[in-house]
């Protein structure tokens, strides 16, 4: 009855003591960084938390957080400005709505629209020139502050950024995938999807293969144009692409007709130009062909056995004697 017990504890004793610190997701790098929302009130311990502060914070002011959106990159959201601490800048005053950007994290508090606290922060704008705040984050595991890490409050960083926006708005076409994938995850820029996707089209519209595929897979929910630009880029020879048609058969998702053959037409014609991928789903069709017939065996087996067994009890049901009636 102990064995059980015994097992969990001796595996959560290698986890927390024995596994490396880097295999836990929550300790090392900003994935522990949480948003420094806090209450600021009168007591003594408050001020005592202010003088942690660095002295060139930019912003401290008491908020509350609406239109929170979780990105890849961060969380975007924005911080209703109750009342202000300390500013740096006139637009920051109370009654303002102003969009911030903070890391987001799972082994944390998930700040939500609707919290309340007094956050710290530096100024910052994007590449479209918006203002926005980038909030100081305190460490979950010793609760030491860190300074925003995010690129908004990065000069270097917002001024690469603008110059792939102005290639991008000149044709380059790996700006356009780059400016897309901004828009996408909110990094740099506002969290838009629809802004991405038409800079995902353009650059698929210029002929580029690997901007076709990319296009193809931003629009893997609508299949039957996700199709055509796999298949404009597999005709030129994009191997990612001739796989992802062949999954798109193999799986029939989001309204293609499934077809084993197709599939593996479209896997071998990857895998005949070294795709990994594609090997390894034709080694897995086979190795279903392989169980579907082993299972068909089994059932054909299974019903001509019955058969057998039901005949012969019918055969030795008929030649039982009957009971003589008396007389």
């Amino acid at each position: 009855m102990l064995r059980l017990p015994l097992k969990l504890i001796a595996f959560v004793f290698c986890f927390l003591f024995v596994v490396p610190p880097q295999m836990h997701a929550c300790r090392g790098g900003h994935l522990e960084y949480t948003l420094f929302l806090e209450r600021l009130g009168q007591k003594p311990s408050d001020a005592e938390r202010l003088v942690e502060l660095p002295p060139d914070v930019d912003v401290i002011a008491e908020v509350i957080l609406t239109g929170a959106n979780s990105t890849r990159f961060g969380r975007t959201t924005a911080a209703k400005i109750v009342r202000v601490i300390k500013t740096s800048d006139a637009r920051v005053r109370q009654g303002e709505e102003i969009p911030i950007k903070f890391l987001f994290t799972t082994c944390a508090p998930n700040y939500r629209s609707g919290n309340k606290g007094t956050i710290a922060a530096k100024i910052g704008t994007d590449i479209e020139d918006r203002f926005v705040l980038c909030p100081y984050s305190r460490m979950v595991t010793n609760g030491h502050i860190k300074p925003p890490i995010v690129s908004e409050c990065d000069p270097s960083e917002i001024e690469a950024a603008r110059q792939i926006k102005l290639a991008a708005e000149n044709g380059d076409v790996k700006a356009q995938i780059a400016l897309g994938s901004m828009y996408k995850e909110g990094k740099n820029v506002r969290h838009d999807n629809a802004e991405a996707m038409k800079w995902f089209r353009l650059a698929a519209e210029s002929g580029d293969a690997e901007a076709q595929y990319n296009f193809g897979r931003k629009n893997y929910r609508n299949a039957i144009e996700a199709l055509k630009w796999f298949e404009l880029a597999a005709a030129q020879g994009h191997t990612e692409a001739m796989y992802s048609i062949g999954w798109m058969y193999e799986y029939g998702k989001f309204g293609i007709k499934q077809s084993e053959a197709e599939a593996e037409k479209w896997y071998r014609l990857a895998a005949e130009k070294g795709n990994w991928s594609a090997k390894s789903a034709l080694k897995r069709q086979k190795e279903k062909r392989e169980r579907n017939i082993n299972l068909g065996i089994c059932i054909l087996a299974g019903v001509v056995l019955t058969a057998m067994v039901l005949r012969r009890l019918s055969r030795s049901k008929s030649r039982r004697p009957r009971d003589v009636p008396k007389q």
